[in-house]
């Protein structure tokens, strides 16, 4: 059996007090570090005398031993720069391990028994960290890949160290972070992955589940690509610098970049989609997820920070409302990773750099964050708590440690983009009270709690930065976007302290706490027609599904309400909700759970049918263009759900758009109602909304209604003009003259008020 790798020499102050030393891998040694002394090597004397061959030695000992050392060596794990020069780029995606840094048994030469004692094992762990305390005046992170441990006010250990070696009279040591003595953390890694190396069943298994196929380079460099546009300014988890380092070294983790791919499949485009080879968005996610889990599950990483950031990504995979290890699975298994780190606690006094306390900030929040989302959301117990945690929030610093990265591959990071990421976690902080306050089993009722929360929350609104105010939305991923994240969950918040505890509120405070649930709903609905109407809801976050979900909630109830006109608005805003829904389930399967909730609760409140499922080959028209109408379609259950949005605009607008849909022949004599499962519009677009939908026109009577509805309100010269009523144009009308041509168009079609508003 080989002899395990040993160091060569020791420094003459550990030799003297005959202790492990580590000088080979670094100097100065980790006790000459601490200590503060010199760190001088003593003269070897190995290899400088003859040495006799030992008595009972075997002719046969020799054998073996050459035959040892021709063997075969053992498979090692693929790792991006052989995938390249081995020309394995696949069209089925996914890329691979890092060459890990070089270690102590890769860098020294083999020596001699006798020297085996230098070398300590994981098991020398704790007898290192009392051989002597680490001064505060020393480095003690000095390597790139120094590892860490945590050491809770609870534990023994940090207790006697700080008993021994603090002064009389001084104040307890505050640090809880130590680094890990080199040999130790060396030893341990080495015996990993020599393990893993020297076990082919296990390369093979990765090689089967394709864990080391690529896309083609050029695919993958777009993946990346959307990943950072898209996802990673909203959770900031990776050093950018360090990211782009290994990638163009072929050196990045395989399990990291699945896990990117997975990510970036649920909002790349189409025709990115079938560049990689896919010819669904599902089919992509799913592949580069089983892969990345089976990476993660042969122990395939050994870096714990990014191992911690990789499961928190994982976390947003979600495919079946009975997954074993859904997104609440890998979350709690990232704030399991992150918590024995001792992320949660401040890393003041640790002896880090800057730039790892700073990326170590910056996956905390992201987790702090989801896991408030995520217990919003399922109605399930928070796992971090406040009282555990004293990391400092985020600051500007904390993004300005990794910016020397390639922009072209990575794309730029914005200050929007910091903004957000910052107030998001301030938001989530927030969050995290009103679920206390309002859901915890053993809350205390105080009107005072509330009340704070409601402070609270303004407070935070009155003092965000003015790119991240609610401002117009465009067809970009720009400031107006990442308000719109930031503002849905918000109205969350707002939402979930508001909301009534019932269909009918009892009392005049509750009356006027559920006015702002609803105010908080209608908002929310507004991003949504907002991202709809500018086509960037695909690139949702996924706490949007949640936020819509809320908002919906609020509109199922205002529906029962007996008053008409509130009831017709709130199911023009449900169907407005339900039609975003539909969009994102293209990217989060939860939402198309959700839409079918509400697809078959709408019929019970209204009694109509909102969406069929006995019609699956009813005609899907094609998205259209610059028309109004999309067809947006997702798959949720076993049927499909085809929608139609008209956005707002005014009479020409939105006459043209029927115009348009008539002349390419997308509806020949058939009403938009018997073809759509979904029909939803804003602002002016609604109106054309309930003629098609409601009143169960077809184009050409919608054309003739609408026209005569505009030429009523507006005035007859509006049939000659030509213009929208976007951006800044406006029109001014009386809002009698509307009421009188929509209840001129409900009597013309047939239809009666209660028709209309039951």
């Amino acid at each position: 059996m080989e002899h395990a790798k040993r160091a060569k020499v020791a420094c003459k102050s550990c030799h003297a007090r005959r202790v492990k030393c580590d000088a080979a891998v670094t100097q100065p040694c980790w006790h000459c570090q601490v200590r503060g002394t010199p760190c001088e090597l003593i003269e070897s004397r190995r290899g400088k005398y003859a040495r006799k061959r030992g008595l009972g030695a075997r002719p046969q000992d020799q054998v073996i031993y050459s035959e040892k050392v021709s063997a075969p060596k053992p498979r090692h794990m693929p790792t991006l720069q052989t995938m390249m020069e081995e020309n394995r780029w696949e069209h089925a995606p996914s890329l691979g391990q890092p060459l890990t840094p070089p270690t102590t048994a890769s860098r020294l030469e083999d020596g001699d028994p006798e020297d085996d004692q230098l070398r300590d094992g994981p098991e020398m762990l704790y007898a290192r960290m009392v051989d002597s305390q680490p001064s505060e005046s020393e480095p003690n992170f000095q390597a790139e890949n120094a590892r860490s441990f945590y050491m809770g006010e609870s534990f023994s250990l940090p207790f006697v160290i700080n008993s021994i070696y603090n002064n009389p009279g001084q104040g307890a040591n505050v640090k809880r972070h130590y680094p890990i003595p080199t040999s130790v953390a060396e030893h341990a890694r080495d015996a990993a992955e020599g393990l893993k190396d020297s076990d082919p069943a296990t390369i093979s298994y990765l090689e089967m589940r394709g864990a080391f196929s690529l896309p083609p380079r050029d695919v993958s460099d777009e993946l990346i690509r959307v990943f950072f546009k898209s996802f990673h300014p909203a959770y900031p988890v990776f050093d950018r610098q360090a990211f782009c380092a290994l990638y163009r070294q072929g050196r990045v983790s395989f399990l990291a970049i699945q896990t990117i791919f997975f990510l970036s499949f649920t909002s790349c485009s189409d025709s990115l989609l079938q560049r990689a080879g896919y010819q669904d968005r599902l089919t992509a996610r799913r592949t580069c997820y089983l892969r990345a889990k089976a990476l993660y599950d042969m122990n395939y990483e050994k870096d714990k920070v990014q191992l911690a950031a990789v499961l928190f990504l994982l976390g947003f995979w979600w495919e079946g409302p009975e997954d074993q290890k859904d997104t609440w699975h890998w979350l709690g298994s990232a704030i399991g990773l992150a918590q024995t780190l001792g992320m949660h606690r401040s890393t003041a006094n640790s002896g880090m750099p800057p730039r790892h306390q700073s990326m170590w900030k910056r996956i905390w929040w992201s987790i702090y964050t989801r896991d408030r989302h995520a217990a919003a959301s399922l109605g399930r117990p928070m796992r971090i708590k406040d009282e555990d945690c004293d990391i400092e929030m985020l600051n500007e610093g904390d993004f300005l440690v990794d910016q020397n990265f390639d922009n072209q591959l990575l794309g730029d990071q914005h200050d929007f983009h910091v903004m957000y990421a910052i107030e998001m976690s301030k938001l989530a902080v927030i969050l995290g009270k009103v679920l206390t306050v309002q859901f915890a089993p053993r809350r205390q009722e105080a009107a005072d709690n509330r009340d704070s929360l409601v402070q609270e929350l303004a407070e935070l609104e009155i003092r965000l930065p003015l790119r991240l105010r609610r401002q117009p939305v465009d067809e970009s991923l720009d400031s107006p976007f990442w308000s719109c994240m930031l503002h849905a969950c918000y109205h969350h918040c707002q939402i979930l302290l508001y909301r009534p505890s019932g269909a009918r509120s009892a009392f005049l405070s509750e009356a006027q706490e559920e006015k702002r649930a609803m105010v908080a709903a209608d908002l929310t609905t507004r991003i949504a027609e907002d991202l709809l109407s500018a086509g960037t809801l695909s690139f949702g976050q996924l706490h949007l599904v949640p936020s819509i979900f809320a908002a919906l909630s609020i509109h199922a109830v205002v529906i029962r309400r007996k008053d008409p006109i509130r009831r017709q608005l709130a199911e023009n805003r449900a169907r407005q909700c339900m039609l975003a829904m539909s969009e994102l389930a293209r990217s989060w399967p939860v939402a198309g759970w959700i839409l079918r909730l509400f697809i078959n609760l709408m019929k019970k409140l209204t009694g109509q049918s909102v969406g069929c499922d006995s019609a699956p080959s009813r005609a899907k028209p094609d998205q259209t263009g610059d028309s109004g109408f999309e067809s947006p379609s997702a798959t949720v259950g076993s049927g499909g759900t085809s929608a139609m949005q008209m956005a707002s605009g005014g009479y020409s607008f939105g006459s043209s758009r029927l115009n348009h849909v008539r002349e390419q022949d997308k509806l020949p004599r058939v009403k938009p109602c018997e073809v759509f499962d979904l029909i939803g519009g804003t602002s002016t677009g609604g109106l054309i909304v309930i003629m098609l939908g409601r009143l169960e026109m077809d184009v050409d009577e919608c054309i003739d209604a609408y026209s005569n509805l505009a030429a009523a309100v507006f005035g007859e010269e509006l049939r000659s003009r030509q213009f929208n009523f976007k951006g800044d144009i406006t029109a001014r009308f009386d809002s009698a003259k509307l009421e009188s041509a929509i209840r001129k168009v409900v009597e013309d079609s047939g239809a009666s008020k209660q028709d209309l508003f039951n």
